[in-house]
């Protein structure tokens, strides 16, 4: 699928891919922030999942392995991560599905009103500002009333991400409600954050 916007691969240049999985488990503390989303989304067996700019795969899957029964779609716009992702997946027995798009794809690629949770790990510094909001936007349409969003990111620091009033600023400005910052912690040396919002029944 051809796009025109430009994207950033998942360690910055594409010929550090193959390591991208290594550096982030040796120096992110991985499991811990990780396993934090996961508390957060709270999933639940008949669970839509959409996991939004999910890179390499890695928490498509363990949301996957965490209940089994959730269905989990992964959409990032980089085909070289989707690959691994799907190989990943294949070699730990997870049915993910994973396809090619942008976050302002979401609601086009998963259906309107689909699905019940959406989560974004890492990703929103990676877009300009307007393809932060459009991409609000079209998961607030993929969402089912009553839905979950989690995002966690990176805020200001080396990594350029929004400022923590900004993200939570947007989702409230696109339509989300019981927007909160749910913990603060450190990856990578930068600050980052993790942000729940809800759209409305």
């Amino acid at each position: 699928m051809a796009h025109a916007h430009a994207y950033l691969p998942a360690a910055g240049q594409r010929w550090l891919l193959p390591l991208y999985d290594p550096l982030v488990a040796l120096f992110s503390r991985e499991r811990k922030w990780r396993g934090a989303i996961l508390d957060a989304l709270d999933l639940k067996p008949n669970d839509v999942l959409i996991d939004v700019g999910c890179g390499t795969g890695t928490l498509a899957i363990m949301a996957k392995t965490r209940v089994p029964q959730v269905k989990v779609i992964g959409i990032d716009p980089d085909p070289d991560a989707l690959a691994r992702s799907q190989a990943k997946a294949k070699r730990k027995g997870a049915d993910v599905t994973f396809l090619q798009g942008f976050g302002n794809d979401v609601a086009r690629l998963a259906g309107a009103g689909q699905a019940t949770k959406v989560v974004s790990s890492m990703a929103f510094h990676h877009m300009p500002h307007d393809m932060q909001r459009a991409s609000m936007a079209a998961i607030h349409e993929a969402l089912a009333p009553g839905g979950r969003l989690v995002i966690a990111d990176f805020i200001g620091g080396h990594f350029g991400g929004a400022a923590e009033d900004h993200l939570t600023g947007d989702l409230a400005a696109t339509g989300f409600g019981n927007v909160r910052t749910l913990q603060r912690f450190r990856a990578f040396l930068s600050d980052a954050v993790l942000i729940a919002a809800e759209k409305a029944r």
